[in-house]
């Protein structure tokens, strides 16, 4: 009898590990899947590149430049007048896609206080489209951030140029 108490015992604390254990690593991949954007496409934003290779990739100088962040297990793809950061195969479930959502809205206005959100943006295939703008929709030095998303996959993108070619990501959009 008291070996099976001690079996139950571990085993309810082994199950009460393992939710906590997944709570704690999708708020981090979250957080990490932001903080990946901000070191490589915001940072391209401000003209601070990670790489020379990322440079060149951004100015179309070079074919696009993938860089992987294992605590995200996400990618950023950097090509001409664009930065996207997006999940790899491990998807985003539904509790973490809602979590990311959230945060990158937090996000933004931290770091790009001068975008509005605009909610007139929208795009009828996408199951998010979420987009952040600075100057009116035919003001030809409109930029911004936004999120987008078909069925499951979550993306941060940055782009500088048409925002309207629009993948499954979230997007910074950049004047020239």
């Amino acid at each position: 009898m008291r070996y099976a108490k001690t079996l139950a015992v571990v085993a309810v604390g082994l199950a009460i590990g393992m939710v906590a254990r997944s709570a704690y690593q999708s708020a981090h991949r979250v957080e990490a899947m932001i903080a990946h954007f901000d070191r490589v496409c915001r940072s391209a934003y401000d003209g601070n590149f990670v790489s020379e290779a990322a440079r060149e990739a951004f100015e179309g100088k070079a074919p696009p430049e993938m860089i992987w962040d294992g605590a995200s297990k996400t990618f950023a793809e950097v090509q001409h007048s664009r930065c996207a950061v997006f999940e790899g195969e491990n998807l985003f479930n539904n509790e973490d896609r809602e979590q990311f959502e959230l945060a990158v809205a937090d996000y933004l206005a931290k770091a790009f206080p001068q975008l509005t959100f605009d909610p007139k943006a929208e795009l009828d295939s996408f199951d998010l489209f979420k987009f952040w703008a600075q100057y009116s929709l035919n003001d030809p030095r409109r930029w911004g951030i936004m999120i987008s998303r078909v069925e499951r996959p979550t993306d941060l993108t940055a782009i500088v140029e048409n925002w309207s070619l629009v993948r499954t990501e979230i997007k910074i959009v950049i004047p020239h």
